[in-house]
C-alpha cells in the first residue's frame, strides 16, 4: 500500500464523522473514488459507524450516572460553573483511532469506574451484539475447534429448533434437544447410546444454543474490556471474502495473549477466531482456532454425525406419561406471574421481599430490630401488601440481613448484614432464590436421573382431591467406605385445575422402606455410626391459593410440617403467607448488582 493511502486512511474516521475540512474532504473523496484499497477501508468503517454511534449515545446517560458515582465516592461536589456539553462520539472520533478502538476505550473507561466505584454495566458493545444477533438468525451455525494437531471438536447449533450437537476427535457425540428436554450421548468405546432427561440444572454456557453463543461473546468482550488491551483493525481477505480483522493484545500472568476476530463484511458474521498465549521468550504456551460456518441444513440426530445404527441404546429417560405431565407443569410454571413484588411473611422467622421482572430476580431477607416488642407491634400491622411494605422497609422496625440477586446470567449472594458483609458471585442464573415459581412449582424434573425412578401413581389423597401424582424413588446404597445413603422418596401432588400448582409435596427417608421391598437387614455389618437416622416424613402443603387480575394462580399460604400422625389442623405451626403486587413500579436500580450492600 502506498504512503499516500496510509495518510488517507488516517483521515477517513474524520471524514466519516464530518470533522474534516471541506477542502480536504474533497481531496480524500477523489482519492477514494480511484483507489480500491481505500474504498474498501471506508466501506468497512461505515458498516459499523451507525452501530457504534448508537452505542455512544446509549452510553451517555450511563457515563453521566457513573460520573456522579465517582464524584460522590471521592467526596467532591459539582462546580457551580456552567459546563458546556460536548458530544462524546464526535470528540472521540476527532482523534486518529479506529471506531472499534473508540468503542473499546469507552467500555474500558467505564469498566475501570465500575470496578473502583461499584457501578454496573453489561460490558458488551453494540457492534459485537449486532454480529451475535445476525449469527442467531442463521438456520444453522457450525463451530469447528482446531488445535495444533487438527480438529478437536465440531459443534452444530440450531437456534430455531433449540438444538445443540457436538462431536469430539475421539468420536464421542452428544446432543441436547432443549425443546424435548432430551440428551443423547454416544460412547465409541462401548458403542452405546445413552438417553437421559435433560435437566434444567445444567451449566449456563450450555443451557441453550443462545447461551452457548452468548458465553463465547462474553469471553471476547471480557478480553476487549481488560485495561491495557490494545485493539487494532484492518481489512483483508479470507476464503475469497472481504473481511474486517479485529486484533486484541494484552499481557497477564507473565504471558502475552493475542486474539483475532474475522468478520465477514457483507453478512456481518463472525467467520474465524484465533487465539494464542506466549511467554516472555516468545514460546507458544497455548494456541487455538475456531472456524464458523452457516449451512442451510444440519444433522437431525446423532446418527447423522456418524453414530452406527447398530449401537446399543440405553434409555434412562422417564416414561412418556411422566414427561407429558412435566411438560404441562413446566409450561404453567413458566407462564406464571413474571413481574411482581411479593412479601412472604414467616412470623418469628422474619420476612422475605421478592422482586421479579422476567429473568431479573432479587430476594431480600428481613428480621426484627427488637424481637421482644414484635408481638405488640404486629397488632398494628394490617394484613395487606401496603401495610406490610411500609413496616418492613422501615429501618426503625427491621434489619436487612441477606440479599440474593440474579441478573439472568449470574447469581449474587450478599449476607452478614449489617456489620460483617460478605458477598460472592456464582455462574448461575438463579442461585437458589425462592420465588413464586419455586414455592408453587418446585423443580421436579431437576431430580430426574438414572438412579431415581419417576412414575405417575395414584394414592388415596390424589383420588380424593382429583390430583396428578408423580413419585420419585431413590434407592438406598452403601459406598466403598461403608457410608450409607438411606432410601428416599418424593411424592408431588399437582392440581391441573389451578395451573398445575404443586399443592402437596411429601418427602420420606427411612432405613426400613416399604416401597423398596427391603427390611433393615441390608445394613447388616455396617457400623451403626455410619447409618443416618430415620427422618419423619416432611410435608409442604399449599393450603390457600389466589388468582391475579390476569387469571394466573399462585400460592397464598404454605404450611410445612413433619407427618407424625397428628392432623395438620391440630398442629401449632408458622404458616408463611404471600402478599402479591403484580406489574409494580420497581425501585430504581433494584436489579443492579452494583446496588448490593457494601462494607
Amino acid at each position: 500500500m502506498e504512503n499516500s493511502c496510509e495518510n488517507i486512511q488516517e483521515q477517513i474516521p474524520e471524514f466519516v464523522t464530518g470533522a474534516l475540512p471541506a477542502e480536504k474532504a474533497d481531496e480524500l473523496q477523489h482519492h477514494i473514488s480511484q483507489c480500491k484499497v481505500c474504498s474498501e477501508y471506508l466501506e468497512a468503517l461505515q458498516a459499523d459507524d451507525k452501530l457504534l454511534g448508537e452505542f455512544a449515545e446509549a452510553m451517555q446517560s450511563r457515563v453521566v450516572r457513573l460520573e456522579n458515582n465517582v464524584i460522590e465516592a471521592l467526596g467532591l461536589r459539582p462546580s457551580d460553573k456552567t459546563v458546556q456539553t460536548i458530544p462524546i462520539w464526535r470528540t472521540i472520533m476527532k482523534s486518529r483511532i479506529t471506531k472499534i478502538t473508540a468503542a473499546a476505550v469507552i467500555i474500558i473507561a467505564v469498566t475501570i469506574v465500575v470496578n473502583r466505584f461499584g457501578g454496573s454495566i453489561d460490558g458488551s458493545s453494540v457492534a459485537l451484539g449486532q454480529i451475535m444477533e445476525n449469527m442467531k438468525k442463521m438456520p444453522w451455525m457450525v463451530m469447528v475447534t482446531k488445535g495444533p494437531e487438527g480438529v478437536v471438536a465440531e459443534q452444530w447449533l440450531c437456534f430455531d429448533r433449540e438444538y445443540w450437537i457436538a462431536k469430539t476427535a475421539d468420536g464421542t457425540i452428544t446432543s441436547y434437544d432443549y425443546a424435548k428436554r432430551e440428551q443423547y450421548k454416544y460412547d465409541p468405546s462401548s458403542k452405546t447410546v445413552t438417553i437421559d432427561y435433560l435437566s434444567q440444572d445444567i451449566p449456563y454456557f450450555i443451557s441453550s444454543p443462545q447461551a452457548v453463543l452468548e458465553s463465547l461473546f462474553e469471553q471476547v468482550t471480557e478480553q476487549a474490556t481488560k485495561p491495557g488491551t490494545e485493539i487494532t483493525q484492518e481489512v483483508g481477505q479470507y476464503k475469497g471474502k472481504k473481511i474486517k480483522i479485529h486484533k486484541m493484545a494484552f499481557s497477564a500472568n507473565e504471558l502475552n495473549h493475542r486474539s483475532q476476530l474475522f468478520i465477514d463484511i457483507q453478512r456481518n458474521l463472525l467467520v474465524r477466531m484465533l487465539g494464542s498465549s506466549t511467554d516472555s521468550d516468545g514460546k507458544v504456551i497455548i494456541r487455538g482456532e475456531l472456524e464458523f460456518e452457516y449451512p442451510e441444513k444440519g444433522p437431525s440426530n446423532i446418527y447423522d454425525l456418524g453414530v452406527p445404527k447398530s449401537a446399543t441404546v440405553v434409555n434412562n429417560a422417564p416414561h412418556e406419561d411422566v414427561l407429558e405431565v412435566v411438560r404441562q407443569y413446566r409450561s404453567c410454571r413458566e407462564n406464571g406471574p413474571q413481574q411482581y413484588i411479593a412479601i412472604v411473611t414467616s412470623g418469628m422467622q422474619g420476612t422475605k421481599i421478592i422482586y421479579r421482572n422476567g429473568d431479573l430476580l432479587r430476594t431480600e431477607f428481613y428480621f426484627f430490630r427488637d424481637i421482644n416488642t414484635w408481638h405488640e407491634k404486629r397488632k398494628r400491622i394490617e394484613s395487606n401488601f401496603d401495610s406490610l411494605w411500609k413496616w418492613w422497609t422501615d429501618n426503625n422496625n427491621s434489619q436487612l440481613t441477606q440479599v440474593y440477586l440474579s441478573d439472568g446470567k449470574y447469581g449474587y449472594y450478599c449476607y452478614g448484614l449489617p456489620d460483617k458483609i460478605r458477598s460472592y458471585r456464582v455462574d448461575k442464573r438463579n442461585p437458589g432464590h425462592e420465588a413464586l415459581d419455586t414455592i408453587g412449582w418446585p423443580e421436579i424434573s431437576k431430580y430426574f436421573t438414572p438412579e431415581r425412578q419417576a412414575n405417575i401413581i395414584e394414592t388415596d389423597y390424589s383420588k380424593e382431591n382429583d390430583l396428578v401424582c408423580i413419585e420419585l424413588v431413590f434407592p438406598g446404597k452403601i459406598d466403598t467406605e461403608s457410608k450409607v445413603t438411606l432410601p428416599q422418596k418424593w411424592v408431588y401432588y399437582l392440581d391441573p385445575e389451578i395451573d398445575y400448582i404443586c399443592v402437596r409435596e411429601k418427602y420420606y427417608r427411612q432405613r426400613d422402606i416399604a416401597w423398596e421391598d427391603k427390611d433393615d437387614s441390608w445394613l447388616d455389618g455396617i457400623d451403626p455410626n455410619k447409618i443416618p437416622p430415620d427422618k419423619l416424613p416432611q410435608i409442604k402443603e399449599v393450603i390457600e391459593v389466589e388468582e391475579t387480575k390476569a387469571g394466573q394462580w399462585y400460592p397464598k399460604r404454605i404450611a410445612r410440617y413433619a407427618d407424625d400422625g397428628t392432623p395438620r389442623e391440630e398442629k401449632r405451626m408458622i404458616i408463611p403467607t404471600v402478599y402479591l403486587q403484580t406489574d409494580p413500579p420497581f425501585p430504581d436500580g433494584i436489579f443492579d448488582p452494583g446496588s448490593l450492600p457494601k462494607k
